[in-house]
């Protein structure tokens, strides 16, 4: 991946923010991990075992903005691009 340092630290927070959530092995997956310090628990974190998959990933576009968000609002207009079970009322 080539990574632009004036974008390192939006890029530091995203992995950040996915491994709050319990996503760090996506952090670790597009390569995240190995560009920056994040701690290695975070990558398999289960404390929000409590939540759906639907209500942690509304979690991370939410702290990670507008941008984010708009994603998510139109992933949920887009049948086709997630699996059923990530939809409102389905998780």
């Amino acid at each position: 991946m080539g990574i632009r340092v004036r974008h390192s630290g939006r890029y530091r927070e995203i992995a950040m923010a996915l491994g709050r959530h319990g996503f760090g092995y996506m952090a670790e997956e597009i390569g995240l991990t190995r560009l920056f310090a994040v701690p290695l628990r975070w990558i398999h974190k289960e404390e929000h075992s409590s939540l759906t998959l639907g209500e942690r990933i509304r979690l991370v576009l939410e702290e990670l903005g507008p941008t984010f968000i708009k994603l998510g609002q139109l992933a949920s207009t887009r049948s086709d691009l997630l699996p059923r079970v990530y939809y409102r009322g389905t998780c």
